[in-house]
């Protein structure tokens, strides 16, 4: 039987982090994932996100462990190895984003929703290049 191992306790340890993108909405229609790219906020959210990464890796549940969380243009990825010796999936399905959603903080999904991020959980199988990855849209928060 496979293991589903979800994660989201990194995603946690970012809710602190995020703040709001405040006074940034366009009068013109533009895009606010723009318009917030340079702005204090998303200054200090890409500063939160190099010191949570000086503390990884991160061992999780089950043999998991985080090695890094980047922005990555418009996404935000967590990548979490997981042992070869583990029996491990991931599906990208409703059912884990589901379960993955459930674990965030509204303010988390409330501030990616804002700066139009979506959220991609990469697993890779320790010593390989073998990758597993569950892919988060801004319209499925």
């Amino acid at each position: 039987m496979k293991k589903v191992v979800m994660i989201f306790a990194s995603a946690v340890l970012l809710a602190g982090a995020m703040t709001s993108c405040g006074g940034t909405s366009s009068k013109e229609g533009g895009d606010s994932t723009e318009q917030c790219e340079d702005s204090p906020e998303m200054k200090m959210f890409k500063a939160q996100l190099d010191q949570l990464n000086k503390q990884l890796p991160m061992p999780l549940q089950d043999g998991l462990k985080l090695n890094k969380v980047e922005l990555d243009g418009k996404t935000l990825v967590y990548v979490c190895e997981y042992p070869a010796s583990l029996d491990f999936t991931a599906p990208d399905d409703a059912e884990s984003k589901k379960t993955i959603m459930s674990g965030l903080p509204q303010a988390t999904v409330q501030m990616l929703k804002k700066l139009g991020l979506s959220l991609r959980y990469e697993y890779v199988k320790a010593g390989t290049d073998e990758k597993q990855t569950i892919d988060i849209t801004p319209d499925e928060f």
